[in-house]
């Protein structure tokens, strides 16, 4: 990525996914894969052992956040797609 994320060499891809196997290829792509799915699976194997229930709702906020950070930034392939879908189906999508 480039200096503060702006600028030349800068990759401006909507997906997380997208820019992190453009810019890193395959190693960098499996590694944000399994750094979110590890996230993801350390709370929910947490909650086993948690006792305080303000803890286990601040976990499971966690878990919930770690799981929309995830489907959220699946959203650059499916917006092309979709956006492509109405220019070439319907006419114009203005």
């Amino acid at each position: 990525m480039a200096i503060l994320g702006r600028g030349l060499g800068a990759l401006s891809a909507d997906s997380l996914y997208v820019t992190y196997l453009a810019e890193f290829g395959y190693p960098g792509f499996i590694f944000i894969i399994v750094l979110i799915c590890a996230f993801i699976m350390k709370g929910i194997k947490s909650l086993e052992s948690l006792s305080d229930p303000r803890t286990v709702v601040l976990t499971k906020g966690i878990i919930v956040f770690d799981l929309a950070f995830a489907l959220m930034n699946l959203r650059g392939p499916i917006s092309i797609l979709f956006r492509e879908t109405l220019i070439s189906g319907f006419g114009t999508a203005y």
